[in-house]
């Protein structure tokens, strides 16, 4: 029997061993198992905040597209309006400005124009009242210069056709 005391003694070193050996791997399995699972709630966590990011997102999108009133898909889109928008609003700023300027010049042109009717219009009167009182027949003044008067007062509005004709005939009858 010595012969069987070394196989005895084989195989319970050998079980031993493996039993180590399933030990040792089960705890390796173990660490492995809670290593992955500490990285598969790592990537959850992270797929979350992803996930919430990409809601703020759309949520920016959509609001930027409601201030646009363009509906947009991404942000540069969203840059290329703005830009777009930003260039008109400008060339739109410098237009009014020319036509501010132009207003202007149009304003002293009016201003201008203003002063010179009220001017005729005091000629108007001085040469009614001239040919009223009858001094309009003086020797400074003839009297083609004075129907000429009237005929470009009446062109020019500043008297009718019925007061043109009765202050023809009173510069006439002198």
């Amino acid at each position: 029997m010595p012969m069987r005391i070394p196989t005895i003694l084989l195989a319970a070193v050998l079980t031993a061993a493996s039993t180590s050996l399933r030990a040792q791997s089960k705890s390796e399995m173990q660490a492995s198992i809670a290593k992955l699972t500490a990285q598969n709630d790592s990537l959850s966590k992270q797929l979350t905040a992803l996930g919430e990011k990409n809601v703020k997102y759309a949520k920016l999108i959509d609001t930027l597209s409601v201030m646009t009133g363009v509906h947009v898909d991404d942000l540069d889109t969203v840059k290329t309006v703005m830009q777009l928008r930003a260039a008109a609003n400008t060339a739109n700023v410098d237009s009014l400005t020319r036509l501010n300027a132009r207003a202007a010049r149009l304003q002293l042109d009016l201003d201008s124009v203003n002063t010179a009717y009220a001017r005729l219009q005091e000629d108007c009167g001085a040469a009614r009242a001239a040919v009223a009182s009858g001094t309009a027949g003086t020797a400074t003044v003839s009297k083609s210069d004075q129907l000429m008067k009237l005929n470009s007062m009446l062109e020019q509005g500043l008297i009718t056709k019925e007061e043109f004709l009765k202050l023809k005939d009173e510069l006439m009858k002198k």
